[in-house]
């Protein structure tokens, strides 16, 4: 599917004509017609606010589903823990503190929220290179998967 292909998919999904999304990012109507039917390729800064129009990320635009939620999901553990190392691992070496943080920053969330954030979680922990290896981490790692497990099953 071309990006002009995806970008008639989620007009259509959000039920807008051509001219209506135009008028949501700022773009003429000829323009996303061209897009559309592949006469013309947006720039990248056009093709952002053709996303924040259709409520999709520019990433949606530019792959198709399936490399798209592989790449959000890379893309989603390497900022996760390049937020926990820059803004967690500086605090005082007291796991008190960080699952504090944590804990409150979980709490803001909402059910759904909540179950994404554990689905997230237990991505991480399958990535070799976020996981401790000493005997305590991995009967911890099994005790979280359980209580994940019966977490999204409620």
């Amino acid at each position: 599917m071309t990006i002009g292909e995806r970008i008639k998919k989620f007009r259509n999904e959000k039920k807008l004509t051509q001219k209506q999304l135009g008028e949501k990012c700022g773009i003429d109507e000829a323009n996303i017609r061209k897009y559309e039917l592949g006469k013309q390729n947006p720039k990248i800064e056009t093709l952002r606010k053709i996303a924040l129009a259709l409520e999709v990320y520019t990433i949606d635009l530019l792959y198709d589903e399936e490399q798209s939620s592989e790449i959000k999901r890379q893309n989603f553990a390497e900022l996760s823990m390049h937020y926990i190392s820059k803004n967690l691992l500086e605090l005082p070496n007291d796991v008190e503190i960080t699952e504090d943080i944590l804990l409150r920053n979980f709490n803001k969330l909402n059910k759904l929220g909540k179950t994404e954030a554990f689905k997230r979680i237990e991505e991480l922990t399958e990535i070799e290179r976020y996981i401790e290896n000493d005997s305590s981490t991995l009967s911890n790692q099994q005790e979280s998967s359980n209580l994940t497990k019966t977490f999204l099953e409620d």
